[in-house]
């Protein structure tokens, strides 16, 4: 008697529609769990290869890259998505160049944060600095699927 209802409960949670949203959580999950390995093992390696002076310098680019990353307005997508759901058209359209424009932004300030490092003689963390600058509109800026 059991059993059999617990077949059924497990019959009604189990539709189709559920089996593809839990595999989707599942796939997710997978997907999160080899992001945050590969980061852990990536950065063993690179603490092991690069001097305590060219990690500290690897450390404070991503630092402010993830910093700069604000200009991109990174709450556009779920904007978007909303947008779309109600069933407004070209949202997209309207927001990569927002986006693309505030990365813009960021990578001036990014810039000038270079030259200024460059005035001061720390010429290694203002070339990385620059290359940043230069790649932040195209990380950020086209994210907005």
């Amino acid at each position: 008697m059991v059993l059999r209802n617990l077949q059924k409960s497990e019959s009604r949670f189990l539709t189709q529609e559920n089996r593809r949203s839990l595999s989707g959580i599942v796939l997710l999950g997978s997907q999160r769990v080899f992001q945050k390995s590969f980061g852990l093992i990536s950065t063993y390696f690179l603490v092991r290869a690069l001097t305590q002076d060219e990690f500290g310098m690897y450390s404070f680019v991503i630092g402010v890259v993830s910093t700069m990353t604000i200009f991109g307005f990174g709450g556009l997508k779920n904007a978007i998505m909303q947008s779309v759901a109600r069933g407004h058209r070209g949202t997209y359209r309207k927001a990569v160049p927002l986006s693309f424009s505030g990365c813009l932004l960021g990578s001036f300030l990014m810039l000038g944060l270079a030259f200024w490092y460059q005035k001061t003689g720390q010429t290694q963390l203002s070339s990385a600095l620059m290359i940043a600058a230069c790649l932040l509109p195209f990380y950020e800026g086209f994210s907005q699927w």
